[in-house]
């Protein structure tokens, strides 16, 4: 009795020692104080493989409450290759990549890094909607236990200072200071939506008197109806980048030209560092370029058109074949009639012939 006691008990022990320590799942790691208003700091991602080796993973991680996702780092990841590369998509990063054999088996595998900002006090969430891990096994087996999520406290601080609209950018001509640790730049106001004459405008705050470089990436995908009317719009201007300089205080301003190119577009703000010609990505945003009410009619035309078009022309081909075989039908049997038509009148002859020479 004892000894079943005893080898129960070891049975037990290792099972709850595969529970607690064999768990495949992503692990976010976060700084565990609260966080202030206003305040950046990072996140990093881990893969936890504890039973077998893995050699990939994906997955999508979304922030909710007061975040705003900022930059991204791979520096010192185990992925070896990214099939797609830690990308930011409004309050989400989607991410897939690839560890080479012999792949990763341990619990604190660095994926990436993830700089966040903290705009409204309440308690913020990092939770995976999405998620995979692979195991090394030449099947391709999705091994992951469990999606993670993690709980931000975020409490006041110093509010920023929002200044009135401007109607030109601000710009000084005082060098950029040095031999400190620079502030990157945060979008913290900006146009959401803009009409398709209207202008963007972007306001932010970074380190005080550095250059600031907007890049703009369009995001969205186009369908044949709009790709047509961009080529059509040879007036509009897609944005690409622009450099502004920041005051005294940090604050950068920049108003976009009209008539921009519908899309949805990614900002992110660089600090420009001219000592050393490097550049280091802020905390974007995302904005909205509408077309106007006519184009898009327009558009949706063009692509019913572009939908419809090729069923007619296949419709118009399923008929025409057989019409076209029952025609060259009628016309060979047509030859062929009058081919037996010469042939009988030939016949009729050969034998009037043949009679009127016996009879000669």
């Amino acid at each position: 009795m004892k000894r079943f006691s005893l080898v129960l008990f070891l049975v037990l022990t290792l099972a709850l020692r595969k529970e607690l320590f064999a768990a495949e799942t992503f692990v976010i790691s976060a700084p565990s104080r609260d966080i202030r208003v206003g305040e950046t700091f990072p996140v990093t991602v881990f893969v936890s493989s504890n039973s077998q080796a893995m050699n990939a993973v994906s997955g999508t991680l979304q922030a909710s409450g007061g975040l705003s996702v900022g930059g991204v780092s791979k520096q010192s990841s185990i992925v070896d290759f990214w099939t797609i590369e830690p990308q930011i998509f409004g309050s989400q990063v989607k991410f897939e990549g690839v560890v080479l054999n012999p792949g990763f088996q341990g619990q604190s595998g660095r994926l990436f890094t993830i700089n966040f900002l903290a705009r409204k006090e309440g308690n913020a969430l990092l939770s995976f909607s999405d998620g995979a891990i692979l195991a090394n096994d030449g099947l391709g087996s999705n091994i992951i236990d469990s999606l993670s999520t993690k709980t931000i406290k975020i409490v006041s601080g110093a509010p920023v200072i929002v200044d009135p609209i401007p109607r030109v950018p601000i710009a000084t001509e005082q060098p950029v200071s040095s031999g400190k640790l620079l502030a990157l730049p945060v979008i913290t106001e900006y146009s959401q939506v803009v009409d398709s004459s209207g202008r963007a405008f972007i306001k932010g705050k970074g380190e005080p008197n550095a250059l600031t470089k907007l890049a703009f990436k369009d995001t969205s995908a186009k369908s044949l109806g709009e790709q047509f009317i961009i080529a059509l719009q040879t007036k509009k201007q897609k944005p690409t980048e622009a450099l502004v300089k920041n005051d005294t205080q940090g604050v950068f301003q920049y108003i976009s030209a009209d008539n921009l190119v519908a899309g949805a577009y990614n900002v992110t703000p660089f600090l420009v560092e001219e000592d050393n010609q490097t550049q280091k990505p802020g905390f974007g945003v995302q904005l909205l370029v509408n077309n106007s009410k006519m184009v898009k009619w327009l558009v949706v035309l063009i692509n019913v058109l572009a939908l419809l078009i090729p069923i007619v022309c296949l419709g118009v081909i399923i008929y025409f074949i057989p019409w076209y075989s029952r025609l060259r039908m009628k016309i060979l049997n047509h030859k062929i009639k009058l081919e037996d038509e010469k042939l009988t009148l030939t016949e009729k002859q050969i034998k009037k012939e043949e009679s009127s020479v016996e009879q000669t």
